[in-house]
C-alpha cells in the first residue's frame, strides 16, 4: 500500500476485488467517512500510531466554527485526546507547484480561528484527503512534513533556505504555503508551525475491496458477502450523516449496526440476558409460592403445638388438686386466700 494512503488493514483468506464496491450512488466523501467507521468499529490507527484510534467522527462541522469542515475526527491515545479537522478533496490539491491556493487559505483561516473549543494549534492537527496526487508530489511533502514534526519551526524555517538540505519541490510546496489570497504572507516560522500539523492523505477508488475486507473480519461469520452488506451500510450511514450534520462515536454505530449484524469484536447479548431474567423471574416466582406455602404450614403447626401445650398443662393441674374449685385450682393456695377474703 502506497505511502499516504489511510487505509492498512490486514488482508484476509476470502479478498474482495480490488473493485468491489459497496454500490453506487455514493461519493468520494461518503466512501471517505464509511472508511473511517470501519477503522473505527476495527480500532484501527488511521493517521500515525501515537494519535490513537478514532472514538468519534463528526460530519460537516462549519456549523460549530470549523473551516476544514467535511469531516471531525476525534482520536485518543490514553488520556490524551486529538482533533483532526478535515476537508475531502476528490480533485488534485497537491502539485509540484505547491498546495491549492483555496485550501491555503482554509487551512490559515482554520489555524487562526482563535477558538480552543473548535482548534487547539498546540496538540490538534489539519488534514487534507485527496482522490487524485502523483507519488512523487506525496512523496516530497511526507519528506517535508516529517522534517517539520521532528524539528523546530525555526530550524526548518532555515533548512528550506539550504539547498543542500531540501529538495526545490519541498521549497516549492512550502513557499505555496506563504501565499496568502489576501496579500498577507505568513512569516517562515508560523507556516513552519502550520505544516507540523498538516496532514495529506490519498483515498482511491480502487482501495474499496480493501475496505471490504476490513468489513470482512468485523463481521463474525467472516465471509466476503457479509463484509460487503456492512461495507454497503457504512456508506450508507455516511451518506445519512452527511446530509444531516451527524456524527457517530463507538457505542452509537455498535448500537445502530446491531440489529443487522454480528460483529466480532462486539458480540450483543441482550437475547442471552432476557433469557437469564425470564428465567430469574420464574425461579423468584416459584420460590416466593414454596416460601409462602411453608410460612403457612409453620403457623398451622405453631398454633396445634400451643394449643397442645394448653391442653397439657390444664390436665396436669386437675389432676395434681382435684377437690379444689377452678378458680383455686389454676391460681394455686394463694389464689384460694384472696377468693376467699
Amino acid at each position: 500500500m502506497g505511502e499516504g494512503s489511510i487505509l492498512a488493514p490486514e488482508m484476509t483468506k476470502n479478498r474482495a476485488p480490488t473493485k468491489a464496491t459497496g454500490g453506487g450512488g455514493y461519493t468520494f466523501a461518503d466512501k471517505v467517512a464509511a472508511g473511517f467507521l470501519a477503522q473505527m468499529l476495527k480500532r484501527k490507527l488511521p493517521l500515525e500510531p501515537d494519535l490513537g484510534s478514532i472514538t468519534e467522527l463528526h460530519f460537516e462541522t462549519r456549523d460549530v466554527g470549523h473551516v476544514l469542515d467535511d469531516l471531525l475526527l476525534v482520536l485518543q491515545r490514553g488520556q490524551d485526546v486529538t482533533r483532526c479537522a478535515v476537508s475531502v478533496k476528490s480533485n488534485r490539491q497537491l502539485t509540484k507547484a505547491g498546495f491549492n491556493s483555496e485550501f491555503v487559505q482554509d487551512a490559515w483561516e482554520e489555524w487562526r480561528s482563535g477558538n480552543v473549543a473548535t482548534f487547539d494549534p498546540a496538540k490538534d492537527i489539519l488534514g487534507l484527503i485527496v482522490g487524485v496526487i502523483d507519488e512523487p508530489t506525496l512523496h516530497e511533502w511526507h519528506e517535508l512534513q516529517k522534517q517539520a514534526t521532528s524539528t523546530t519551526p525555526d530550524r526548518l524555517s532555515a533548512r528550506l533556505q539550504n539547498d543542500g538540505q531540501s529538495s526545490a519541490t519541498q521549497r516549492v510546496i512550502f513557499d505555496s504555503l506563504r501565499k496568502s489570497p489576501n496579500g498577507s504572507a505568513p512569516d517562515a516560522v508560523e507556516t513552519a508551525r502550520l505544516a507540523s500539523k498538516l496532514r495529506v492523505f490519498r483515498f482511491s477508488d480502487d482501495r474499496e475491496g480493501d475496505y471490504i475486507n476490513l468489513c470482512t473480519e468485523i463481521v463474525r461469520d467472516g465471509t466476503v458477502k457479509e463484509g460487503t452488506k456492512l461495507w454497503s451500510r457504512l456508506l450508507h450511514l455516511a451518506s445519512e450523516n452527511r446530509a444531516t450534520g451527524g456524527y457517530f462515536d463507538l457505542p452509537k454505530l455498535i448500537r445502530v449496526l446491531g440489529a443487522d449484524f454480528e460483529l466480532q469484536d462486539y458480540p450483543d447479548f441482550r437475547s442471552d440476558w432476557g433469557k437469564i431474567e425470564s428465567v430469574g423471574a420464574d425461579n423468584v416466582k416459584a420460590a416466593g409460592r414454596v416460601f409462602a406455602g411453608e410460612l403457612v404450614s409453620e403457623f398451622v403447626r405453631r398454633q396445634e403445638e400451643d394449643r397442645s401445650v394448653a391442653e397439657g398443662l390444664q390436665r396436669r393441674t386437675s389432676a395434681q388438686q382435684p377437690g379444689l374449685p377452678h378458680a383455686e385450682r389454676v391460681c394455686g393456695g394463694a389464689g384460694s386466700q384472696l377468693l376467699h377474703r
